[in-house]
């Protein structure tokens, strides 16, 4: 897999599931977790991490025992993600899917 993740394809799928997210943002329920959770390791922008965390923040008030669980283990994925990708100032797959994901990730079901 190339070093580079961005894409003008993902950088497209990403801001569309950003304005997606925010139209529905009173609507949000924890089936929308695994969408949500996959566009936000790809968001880089601070405007766009904004309506991420609101996102969450939304599932894990309407679902308070996934928020213990899923939705909680989730944002710590993603803020890990977030906070390697601005230290290292590029992302990759080796400092997102390898490096934070795929080792965090064992137990963690977003179905």
């Amino acid at each position: 897999m190339p070093q580079a993740l961005h894409t003008v394809i993902v950088d497209s799928m990403v801001t569309e599931a950003i304005s997606i997210m925010s139209r529905l943002h009173d609507r949000l329920r924890s089936q929308h977790l695994w969408p949500i959770f996959v566009s936000a390791l790809f968001v880089a922008d601070e405007v766009e991490r904004v309506v991420v965390l609101d996102a969450f923040a939304k599932i894990q008030r309407e679902s308070p025992i996934l928020s213990a669980g899923s939705a909680e283990k989730a944002l710590h994925i993603v803020q890990a993600v977030w906070k390697r990708n601005d230290l290292e100032g590029t992302m990759s797959y080796s400092n997102t899917w390898e490096g934070v994901v795929r080792r965090m990730s064992e137990g963690l079901s977003l179905g």
